[in-house]
């Protein structure tokens, strides 16, 4: 298990764990939480002449029997369920990115592949720096058979310069955020208290900051490559258009970007029409966007420019911050907020840091430059010590049995079983530290709510309920079709079953899927 900072060179670990195992013949599986991570580690490895590797992303699958099998985490979780047998010689499993156990929705899938992967299996784990490292390595050593390493530095190879920046102020360290703050605030209210708004009226409507100062500043001191982090895919794409007028490529650059294009175009089987898309015309200005909802084959040409050196501006989502490794000379956040799932909030500690940390190039740049944009809401409420120099959050449970694992887990073990699988979750081991009340109490909410779970799976007619004449894996149809369908799985298995998707047209269909 090791815990480093972005950019600190932990893969180095990964990679030797599969020449060691290619060197004795076994496979390996690479898992990452995103697509553009798991074809960059594709791309890396196939251009070895050495490494057999192939990719499986739900995208799209590539050579499934290679020595070197890299796919994301939701896969291989579906694989140990599904087809255990095809990882009897697999050596390691290699969890880049493996703090991602946080994640809200998709955290539970990692703790499920510690708990459910078969004994003899090797993990090497891969995290950003994080609080509670030696409670997850007690956790892992308690869970899996084999011995459990922890390795933790918190050495940064490029060390950051953090930078605040307003429309007003310009560029500023924290220590004059106090009188920053004061000055532009006191302003604001003055102007308001000028044209008539003052007390009584509510609190007044303040346009997001605008990027164009702080990024005409960026490109006058030649502080590119730059990645803009924004949270929303539209903002990403707007922020992209909005810079187009910027000609960030000299002569040069412009002439092995037109060349650079034509190669991935007809080395990608492309139609040259796609060489005035949209994608292609911005990189020619030296710009791009790069976010999840975009074409993977455009995703996957913004990464391959950015590569070059000759992309000087990204607009991007955090996905651009996990794993891959495409750092810059200076990271710019168009906000500090970000929606979690729930509601918009400021970001996590751990967040920032991991983005953050792709500025600053190994070998090229003394220190990597980072600025936060505020806005005047952000000068009155933002946690800006906590965000910038505050410790990395730990790691939280986020355990919770989809249906479609509760399906397998029945075909498998019983239904009288499941809860032996909760007890060996991070959740229940994250409340051994309380008193014997909390543990009890938190024992019993979550068997409970594995209970209610099973109690609608069963009253459904996804399983027989267990009995002499019963087998343990008495799945029903709509119980065997549920468990290969992860996300939504009961609302679509009901929707099939039902005769509702029968007759419906292709587009009705693809407009289905997509609500759900």
């Amino acid at each position: 298990l090791v815990s480093a900072p972005t950019g600190a060179g932990k893969t180095l670990v990964a990679e030797y764990a599969i020449y060691d195992a290619i060197q004795r013949g076994k496979r390996v599986v690479y898992t990452a939480p995103i697509k553009a991570l798991s074809n960059q580690k594709y791309r890396d490895f196939r251009d070895d002449p050495d490494v057999d590797v192939g990719l499986m992303t739900g995208d799209v699958t590539i050579r499934p029997e290679a020595q070197v099998l890299i796919m994301t985490t939701e896969i291989l979780r579906n694989q140990i369920f599904e087809s255990p047998a095809m990882l009897n010689d697999v050596d390691y499993v290699i969890f880049d990115e493996v703090h991602f156990m946080d994640d809200r929705e998709r955290g539970t899938v990692w703790e499920e592949t510690f708990i459910f992967a078969p004994r003899g299996i090797r993990f090497v784990s891969l995290s950003a720096t994080i609080h509670n490292l030696d409670q997850r390595g007690s956790w892992i050593r308690e869970i899996r058979e084999e011995d459990l390493t922890v390795v933790r530095s918190d050495k940064r190879p490029v060390p950051l310069k953090h930078r605040l920046f307003t429309e007003k102020s310009g560029l500023f360290d924290l220590g004059r955020l106090p009188a920053v703050a004061k000055h532009e605030l006191q302003n604001d209210r003055d102007k308001r208290n000028k044209k008539g708004r003052g007390r009584g009226r509510g609190r007044p409507f303040r346009q997001a900051p605008k990027l164009d100062r702080l990024l005409d500043e960026v490109q006058e001191n030649n502080a590119m490559p730059v990645l803009v982090f924004s949270f929303s895919r539209k903002d990403v794409e707007r922020l992209a258009y909005a810079n187009q007028h910027r000609e960030l490529l000299d002569d040069e650059e412009f002439e092995r970007m037109k060349a650079l294009q034509l190669e991935l175009v007809t080395s990608y089987d492309l139609d040259e029409a796609e060489l005035i898309g949209d994608v292609y015309r911005l990189a020619r200005h030296g710009i791009g966007y790069h976010h999840a909802g975009m074409l993977p084959i455009h995703k996957e040409m913004v990464e391959r420019m950015f590569c070059t050196g000759l992309l000087k501006m990204i607009f991007t989502t955090e996905t651009f911050a996990i794993g891959i490794n495409m750092p810059a000379r200076t990271v710019v956040f168009a906000s500090l907020k970000k929606y979690d799932g729930i509601s918009m909030d400021y970001l996590r500690t751990r967040d920032y840091l991991q983005m953050a940390g792709r500025a600053g190039r190994q070998g090229i740049d003394k220190e990597g430059l980072v600025i936060s944009m505020l806005g005047m809401k952000d000068l009155e409420e933002a946690p800006l010590k906590r965000i910038l120099s505050g410790n990395p959050e730990p790691v939280q449970s986020r355990f919770k049995l989809s249906y479609s694992t509760l399906l397998h887990l029945i075909s498998h073990m019983g239904r009288s079983h499941i809860h032996e699988a909760w007890d060996k979750s991070f959740n229940r081991y994250q409340h051994r530290e309380g008193s014997k009340k909390a543990r009890e109490h938190n024992r019993l909410k979550q068997h409970e709510l594995l209970d209610n779970h099973l109690d609608f799976l069963e009253e459904l007619g996804y399983f027989e309920p267990e009995g002499p004449e019963v087998g343990r894996g008495a799945l029903t149809g709509r119980g065997k079709l549920s468990s290969h369908i992860y996300g939504y799985e009961v609302q679509v298995t009901e929707l099939l079953y039902q005769g509702i998707l029968e007759d419906l047209a292709p587009k009705a269909l693809c407009m289905v899927f997509t609500a759900l």
